[in-house]
């Protein structure tokens, strides 16, 4: 019986430590086969989760049926036993959801605001991924009351202008980490335009 608990025990902790360890030398080191070891490590997870909770299945039946066997210490170890096997579905969505939009799908997206529409505004973004930097998506929107021109290194041969409703977005090959647009007026009296840069 004490076997069975910790053959679950083990079935948690260990893909949850290994999934943990993997995510986090990726974040430092950015290794591209870090994420295949970590997508191995989820499938072993499953195939551990379903051994672990069979495991705490037939630890639970056995202490059940034990005499004198605490009931009370029998529910807090299969609960706690459960609450982490089950923690590692939680981790690894939380993983997932952080390395897919913005490494696997390319949404390394940043937003700014220009508010005060009537002064030249020079707006710089960056990624922390330059590794992966292949091209910049610029998307600005807004209204403004006026005209005025965007000027960057995706337009740099023709400045974009605008006016009232602004609805423009353009694509360029950028393999960067940063990169600045600048935002000039021309008798621009009221508004607010948004900025979003989308790294690939």
């Amino acid at each position: 019986m004490n076997r069975a608990y910790r053959n679950a025990l083990l079935c948690g902790a260990c893909p949850l430590v290994v999934g943990v360890t993997i995510f986090l030398l990726w974040l430092v080191t950015g290794w591209d086969w870090l994420m295949l070891a970590g997508l191995c490590t989820i499938f072993v997870g499953v195939l551990a989760f379903l051994t672990g909770a069979f495991s705490l299945a037939i630890y639970f039946y056995f202490g059940w049926q034990t005499p004198g066997f605490p009931r009370r210490k029998l529910w807090l170890s299969t609960l706690g036993c459960a609450g982490l096997l089950l923690s590692n579905f939680v981790v690894a969505g939380a993983i997932i959801a952080y390395v897919l939009p913005s490494h696997v799908w390319g949404w390394k997206s940043q937003t700014q605001q220009i508010t005060r529409v009537t002064e030249s505004q020079r707006l710089t973004f960056r990624t922390t991924d330059a590794k992966h930097v292949s091209g910049v998506t610029l998307h600005v929107h807004g209204h403004i009351e006026g005209a005025a021109m965007i000027k960057g290194p995706l337009n740099a041969s023709e400045p974009q202008p605008i006016s009232g409703d602004v609805d423009w977005q353009i694509y360029g090959d950028y393999f960067v980490p940063d990169i600045e647009f600048e935002y000039v007026p021309a008798k621009v009296t009221a508004g607010q335009l948004t900025f979003e840069v989308e790294f690939h």
